[in-house]
């Protein structure tokens, strides 16, 4: 799913129109951002569970959606999807409930060498080299997972060629809710 965007204070002398119009706004970029969201990899058993507590509960409270947080979440970091976060409960003014995710989509890959002080160096090995000791899981566009980067460093470390190797995810300053994975 798409990650939410940072909203917005409203200003207090906002005339009732103004507000209006704002709120507009804000719906249409909701609406186009669910428009835009590919499917989320959360099972359907755990969206039958998420549909459970709403019947059970009868009225929307905090406390109902931090259950709804917390079981998405879990089932996320249990599958080792260790970026996945809950950012926000959509428009809440609806009948709907839509749980917005952001699940650390890699968007960028990133082969650094590092010299004993950890200063970046020009490496001797090629980059295709480590390529392709990676699972695909770790290429852009994939959800970055745990075990893909622990399957990552058993491979680059079979070569034989590196002291130490590190995988390590990292929040994407410019893509929202993306996540460059680097390796050293």
């Amino acid at each position: 799913m798409m990650p939410q965007t940072k909203p917005v204070e409203l200003d207090p002398d906002m005339t009732e129109r103004e507000r209006m119009k704002y709120y507009l706004s804000q719906e249409r970029e909701y609406k186009r951002r669910m428009e835009k969201a590919r499917p989320c990899i959360l099972p359907k058993t755990v969206h039958m569970e998420v549909m459970d507590m709403l019947r059970k509960e009868k009225t929307l409270s905090a406390r109902l959606l931090q259950k709804i947080r917390d079981r998405v979440q879990k089932w996320y970091h249990d599958e080792g999807y260790a970026c996945a976060q809950v950012v926000n409960f959509g428009n809440l003014n609806t009948k709907e409930v839509v749980c917005e995710v952001v699940e650390g989509d890699i968007s960028k890959l990133s082969v650094q060498f590092l010299d004993k002080l950890g200063n970046v160096v020009e490496g001797n090995t090629q980059t295709p080299v480590i390529h392709r000791e990676l699972p695909k899981e770790l290429f852009p566009g994939n959800t970055f997972n745990i075990e893909a980067g622990k399957q990552a460093l058993r491979n680059i470390n079979s070569l034989a060629l590196f002291s130490n190797i590190e995988v390590n995810p990292r929040p994407d300053e410019n893509s929202e809710g993306g996540i460059i994975v680097e390796i050293k």
